[in-house]
């Protein structure tokens, strides 16, 4: 396995965290903006949590060997995570422009097949 050096970005990278996940519980418990500001925001951090962690799943595969097994599991798990990407920004578009979300949309479609994966 690579090796990387991450002390120096664990700082920066709690503290954001910290500021997003305060941000998005007081928007959650208070809803301070208007109805769609409201739901742009939580939808938004939901779709940027998956995101990130998609990004960071997909990098994860680089720090192994061509050989190695680990590579093919975190390749499996990128993969499923970016499905879950396309799935929850579909499904917050679809409930922040009708209010309500069908029972099967095209967000299922995504999360169909990461679970089957």
């Amino acid at each position: 396995m690579k090796s990387f050096n991450v002390k120096r970005y664990r700082l920066f990278a709690f503290i954001v965290f910290f500021l997003i996940t305060v941000f998005f519980a007081w928007t959650f418990a208070l809803a301070p903006f208007s109805e769609t500001a409201n739901l742009l925001i939580l939808n938004g951090g939901t779709t940027l949590s998956a995101l990130t962690a998609a990004f960071i799943l997909t990098l994860i595969p680089f720090y192994y060997h061509q050989d190695e097994p680990p590579r093919v599991i975190w390749t499996a798990f990128a993969v499923c995570m970016w499905l879950w990407t396309i799935a929850e920004a579909i499904w917050g578009y679809l409930y922040t422009r009708d209010g309500e979300v069908p029972v099967f949309s095209s967000a299922d479609i995504f999360w169909l097949v990461d679970i089957s994966r």
